[in-house]
């Protein structure tokens, strides 16, 4: 039914394109240099093949306009844009690769954006198939966490590699601003001998303060890999973090990467803090209540900003929609 629908909405487009540009025209060529068999357009055909064109064309003529050509049917796969004509477009790397084209009206921008866009992208997954690889590596080593009085790792430090009762002890209790992990996974509490308000922390953070916790801490400890709750095991399990979220739009701030449910999104300092959010597989289910309560909504893909689904800063509670 998706399909359908897409197919429907793109077809609309090039009859739109085709209405509103009555004085453009193309000329495909089936070999270089403007040789070959021709075939003449006046309007976008949203599957080439459907006109025995379909990845045929090695050189266009443009007579008159701009035009969109993309690599899969439906204005689908890498697009460019053609405004003049190009004697060889394997030299571009678009010979015999063309399945669909379209008149590209001035609010059509977006085609000429659209890669720019898909480089952003994938640079972000390799940045973050990196930190992966780093985090995996790091906590598998020795537990090792360094405190500082300052942000950015700056001022006074204390590094500890075990369990400390209370900070009192190396007099910095109620003193933390920021932290870096060498080495494992940390639990980290408010108050002495691990209670009060406690979470654990598998990353450094150069600021604690948007995560509530600038100056206090009074006591942490390392934690065990198979100890960790499941929305923090995600390398152990396979497959990396299904879920990342986000505290501004467009995948930017402070970041959380969720492996399973969480019932409670305050106990990782998120309650009412997600503007975006990245899914990495399955479908997943957000409330704006704890315990999967209130208003729940599905997402089953990327989503750089939560405003049109009015649940910006709203959600309290996440888990697979399966669970």
């Amino acid at each position: 039914m998706r399909s359908r629908v897409s197919v429907s909405i793109v077809a609309a487009l090039l009859a739109l394109w085709a209405g509103a540009a009555v004085a453009q025209e193309i000329v495909l060529f089936e070999h270089t240099h403007f040789e070959g068999r021709p075939l003449r357009l006046r309007q976008g055909v949203a599957d080439l093949g459907t006109r025995g064109f379909g990845a045929a064309a090695s050189s266009v003529r443009v007579v008159s306009g701009k035009w969109t050509a993309c690599e899969e049917p439906n204005l689908g796969g890498h697009c460019f844009v053609i405004t003049s004509d190009l004697d060889d477009l394997h030299a571009i790397g678009f010979g015999d690769r063309i399945m669909s084209i379209a008149v590209t009206l001035p609010y059509d921008a977006r085609f000429e954006d659209r890669d720019r866009d898909r480089d952003r992208d994938r640079d972000r997954d390799r940045d973050r198939d990196r930190d992966r690889d780093r985090d995996r590596d790091r906590w598998r080593a020795e537990p090792s966490i360094t405190l500082f009085d300052g942000r950015d790792f700056g001022g006074d430090a204390r590094n500890l590699t075990g369990p400390i009762g209370t900070l009192r002890t190396v007099g910095f209790n109620d003193r933390t601003s920021s932290l870096r992990i060498e080495g494992g996974a940390w639990e980290i509490c408010s108050d002495a001998d691990f209670h009060g308000r406690c979470e654990i922390f598998v990353r450094s953070a150069r600021s604690l303060k948007e995560a509530g916790w600038s100056d206090s801490i009074s006591s942490l400890r390392p934690v065990p890999l198979n100890e960790l709750p499941d929305d923090f095991r995600p390398f152990e399990r396979g497959g990396g973090p299904q879920l990342t979220i986000y505290a501004d739009g467009d995948y930017e701030g402070r970041a959380k990467d969720i492996g399973g449910p969480v019932p409670d999104l305050g106990r990782m300092g998120f309650r009412n803090a997600i503007s975006s959010l990245r899914i990495r597989s399955g479908a997943w289910l957000f409330c704006t209540e704890p315990e999967f309560r209130g208003e729940c909504r599905v997402f089953v893909r990327d989503q750089s900003s939560l405003r049109p689904f009015n649940l910006n800063d709203r959600i309290a509670s996440i888990k697979p929609a399966h669970w």
